[in-house]
């Protein structure tokens, strides 16, 4: 990191240098990070099963299907058959009656469970589809709900159109494997936090550091060319060791063996 008068520069390469001479360390957190956020998926996950069931609209006259010729009025009268059904699914009554009906499966499950097990969502390529989601910790229940769901379509929108209706388009499919935990997403993202968090730790010490770290660094900061550097008297890199040095007359001195050849 250089200053210029108020302005603040920070050296990429050097930036660079730090991440790489700190690379193991970043691998590490990197990896125990990773490692850290695949256990706690696997311990906190609880499994869900997902069953569906596609309902759409219809249009009839006195009872018979006249799809074959649909018109722009019709079309538009079925998108909002699907609306008012994404609406009519979520009322209390309707799921208090879908929990009646549970009751004679076997199932307790009140109406608040029942608002938080299912979702409706119009298709986005054709929106007088409506898919609708069950998610239980059950596959029986799920497809069991999913089931009553499209058994109760009709009768929740009955009347509010003249000729439209509500029929199963697939019926509710049995979910024989549970969803996906998202381990290896979650994996991935806890790698890259401990990626990023380790590399900014390292850049952040190398930011706060004012020591000088070269004799560039000094020249670049004076503006004064150096003359010379002087080693670390407690630098032992070089292999020899700390200095070595001899006291005033002791044994092996030269001073002292100068003396002793005088006498």
């Amino acid at each position: 990191m250089e200053e210029k008068g108020k302005e603040t520069y920070i050296d990429l390469v050097k930036v660079l240098q730090v991440i790489w001479k700190n690379i193991i360390w970043i691998l590490i957190a990197t990896v125990v990070c990773a490692v850290l956020a695949y256990v706690i998926t696997y311990i906190t996950w609880d499994p869900t099963y997902t069953s569906e069931v596609q309902v759409y609209a219809i249009i009839s006259a006195e009872g018979e299907d006249t799809q074959s010729a649909v018109t722009t009025s019709q079309i538009t009268m079925r998108r909002n058959i699907t609306a008012l059904y994404n609406k009519a699914i979520s009322k209390p009554d309707s799921l208090k009656e879908l929990s009646e009906l549970l009751k004679g499966e076997g199932y307790e499950v009140s109406s608040v469970q029942l608002g938080r097990y299912i979702t409706a969502k119009a298709d986005s390529d054709a929106e007088e589809i409506i898919h609708v989601k069950v998610v239980t910790g059950d596959p029986d229940l799920s497809y069991t709900i999913a089931k009553l769901v499209g058994e109760q379509a009709p009768g929740l929108v009955k009347n509010a159109y003249v000729g439209c209706s509500l029929a199963i388009f697939n019926n509710a499919t049995y979910p024989t494997h549970p969803n996906s935990s998202n381990a290896l997403r979650n994996t991935a993202i806890g790698g890259l936090i401990g990626l990023i968090v380790s590399a900014g730790i390292f850049i952040l010490i190398y930011m706060l550091d004012k020591t000088v770290k070269s004799a560039e660094e000094l020249e670049s900061d004076s503006g004064v060319r150096h003359l010379g550097e002087i080693p670390d008297i407690h630098d032992t890199k070089g292999g020899g060791g700390y200095y070595k040095y001899y006291e005033y007359g002791s044994p092996g001195s030269r001073r002292s063996s100068g003396k002793n050849k005088k006498q």
